[in-house]
């Protein structure tokens, strides 16, 4: 893994030309991915549902497809009943409309009730053409039968991506950081979805969520890598060995969890409802692609914006201030913790640090990193043995007094 880093750190430039050009050509080709809005297509086999389908066809082969729209008036009398039905009958859309005046399948009290048939699919700019004429110019309340999934509020997808860019903001520690996550996952979503042109069609279903699910899926790869830079940023100066060092550091951890979600997503082959397949193959394809660009297109990105990334940066104080603002605090015993280490634990010691709950107070840079700390009281001696431990003996601290006060969460 090591010589496969290396190759891609020293060719990154050509590496993330080529990826973007791949990307631009998939984003070219996602227009023209066919989307099914039949569900039944998706059906078993061996479902009744699908059996009936095939008795209607053998028994009728002549019939086509059939899309009907209800549209009901109000306040209209038997007369103008009788010739509003002439008038739908008469539209250019409609092949025949169901109505009878004497059925209370068809009225009730003053409203009346009709059942436009057209040979327009559901969506399409004829059949959207015919419920504007009913709507408009007829004045009538309309509705289709149309029993494809629901789109997806264009909501939904801000407060998705809403939620994901607060997450990453609270991970990184650059404001600037962020921006190239969603860069590179967003690259990995274009070669996803342009690929889905080479699968024929997918569902209206898959379609609407394959983006911001893969988004979800795999954003976390860009944090292990970014994370593991600033590791190894902290043993050497030059930032491409660092890069180098790091892709080889992480890539089991990113190959683990990708492999992972994609055996997870590919067992979705295995459902009788069809439906399954189709998003499985392609969210386990998105997960493929999202790893692939962490591992190729996100290096170049970090090297090249590098000046960015150190520019926008903050600190954890900064974090705590705003929330302190906001309000937000526990009030408990804490332990101080005295705790000198290496450089090259500088990160590890911070996550530690997060991980059981405690706060850094000061850090001091001299010949050695020297961290003042927060613990909660019963978290202080668990943490110093596990620093302890995790450095073969070589880094130990010193507690201190117990302090009661109130601290940012």
């Amino acid at each position: 893994m090591r010589s496969a880093a290396c190759w891609i750190v020293r060719r990154r430039r050509r590496i993330l030309a080529l990826t973007l050009m791949l990307a631009a050509i998939c984003g070219a080709l996602i227009p023209g991915v066919r989307v099914n809005s039949d569900m039944t297509q998706y059906l078993p086999e061996d479902s009744q549902m699908r059996a009936g389908m095939r008795l209607m066809e053998t028994e009728f082969p002549a019939e086509e497809d059939a899309y009907t729209v209800r549209a009901m008036f109000g306040g209209l009398s038997p007369e103008q009943r009788e010739r509003r039905l002439e008038d739908l009958r008469a539209l250019p859309q409609v092949t025949a409309v169901a109505y009878a005046p004497d059925s209370p399948d068809y009225n009730h009290g003053d409203w009346a009730l009709y059942v436009l048939t057209t040979k327009y699919g559901y969506n399409t700019p004829e059949e959207a053409a015919l419920e504007r004429t009913l709507r408009e110019e007829l004045g009538a309340t309309v509705a289709n039968d149309d029993t494809s999934a629901p789109e997806i509020p264009l909501t939904v997808y801000v407060v998705a991506f809403g939620v994901i860019l607060l997450i990453l903001l609270l991970a990184c520690d650059s404001y600037f950081e962020p921006l190239l996550f969603l860069v590179t996952i967003g690259v990995a979503v274009a070669l996803n979805l342009g690929t889905n042109y080479f699968l024929g069609e997918i569902s209206d279903v898959t379609a609407g969520v394959a983006a911001i699910l893969q988004l979800a899926l795999s954003m976390d790869y860009s944090i292990i890598l970014m994370n593991r830079y600033r590791q190894e940023l902290a043993v050497t100066d030059d930032r491409t060995e660092a890069m180098e060092n790091a892709l080889t550091a992480s890539f089991g951890a990113i190959a683990g969890s990708g492999f992972t979600t994609i055996v997870g997503l590919l067992m979705l082959l295995f459902m009788s409802f069809q439906i399954g397949t189709d998003l499985g193959v392609v969210l386990a394809k998105g997960v493929a692609f999202s790893m692939l660009c962490v591992f190729t297109a996100l290096p170049g990105l970090i090297l090249l914006f590098h000046k960015a990334i150190e520019k926008t940066g903050y600190t954890t104080d900064e974090i705590k201030i705003a929330l302190d603002a906001a309000g937000r605090s526990v009030k408990q015993v804490w332990t101080k913790v005295y705790l000198p280490c290496p450089y090259s634990w500088f990160e590890r010691i911070r996550l530690e640090v997060t991980a059981f709950g405690g706060v850094i107070e000061n850090t001091d840079f001299g010949a050695d990193v020297s961290f003042d700390l927060l613990l909660p009281e019963a978290q202080a001696e668990p943490f110093l043995a596990r620093v302890l431990d995790l450095s073969a003996g070589t880094i130990e601290g010193l507690t201190g007094d117990n302090v009661y006060r109130a601290y940012p969460l």
